[in-house]
């Protein structure tokens, strides 16, 4: 029996179905969503594959956990249980930042667990063919352990409609998401 008490440990190793683990179908769909910077300037893009999410909510608080690593933001209860939320952004090495309204949470699966990843806008689901499909270099310093690979996808699927996106299109008009491997975000 898997018990409800919240893990400080948290590896997200999502129970998804076949073709998942990499793009070795001719497509994947992936949810996209968006980490703010700090500066105001354009968001950056991140990806999930679909098959690993169970659920997106609004943002709401939650209870905070004592003692619990920076990335656990809290708990709440949530489809019948206690769920662990995790804040995505100190995952990949990025700075936290206070949730807005327009944060959500990304329910996936950990361990056999519910998890919520806290992130700051929910695009919606892409479908990314495998010729947008790009190693993961390098320069992605620590967040190249979660990463699986990068797409460029054209501006128009994200909704890259805000003016502050024009900053991220290259000259094709596509924008860079970086696909996470659901398995590869974890606490400190």
């Amino acid at each position: 029996m898997t018990s409800s008490r919240p893990s400080h440990a948290v590896v997200l190793r999502g129970q998804s179905g076949s073709g998942s683990a990499g793009f070795d179908r001719h497509f994947e769909d992936v949810l996209v969503f968006e980490l703010d910077p700090e500066d105001g300037g354009a968001p950056g893009l991140w990806a999930l594959p679909i098959d690993a999410v169970e659920e997106v909510v609004p943002w709401r608080a939650s209870t905070p956990v004592p003692c619990a690593p920076r990335e656990v933001v809290g708990v709440m209860w949530a489809r019948g249980r206690a769920v662990t939320i995790v804040d995505v952004r100190p995952c990949l090495g990025l700075p936290g930042v206070p949730p807005t309204r327009r944060a959500r949470i990304v329910f996936t699966w950990a361990d056999g667990e519910l998890v919520g990843l806290l992130v700051d806008a929910v695009r919606g689901v892409v479908r990314i063919e495998a010729g947008m499909v790009e190693s993961a270099p390098l320069a992605l310093g620590p967040t190249r352990r979660a990463a699986r690979a990068l797409a460029r996808v054209p501006a128009s699927r994200v909704q890259a409609g805000a003016r502050r996106d024009l900053d991220r299109t290259d000259s094709g008009g596509r924008v860079l998401v970086v696909v996470l491997e659901p398995g590869a975000l974890e606490t400190r």
